[in-house]
């Protein structure tokens, strides 16, 4: 999102109507995903009272035949 449209408070109206929806459906967890690097995105997630579980690597083997 662009700098002027960031701290307007999107990011938790979007997440409390997560919240919400998944409560709705019986869920008692949803889950959000940042890349390591993205700094940014990790500030916006941890006042929403989300909580680090772990950091993770993915690997790919790409086919060399096809």
């Amino acid at each position: 999102m662009d700098a002027p449209y960031r701290g307007r408070g999107v990011a938790r109206l979007l997440c409390k109507a997560l919240e919400d929806w998944t409560v709705d459906l019986g869920c008692t967890e949803f889950a959000s995903d940042v890349l390591v690097h993205n700094e940014t995105g990790q500030k916006v997630h941890e006042p929403l009272s989300f909580e680090e579980t772990e950091h993770v690597v993915y690997y790919v083997k790409r086919h060399t035949r096809v």
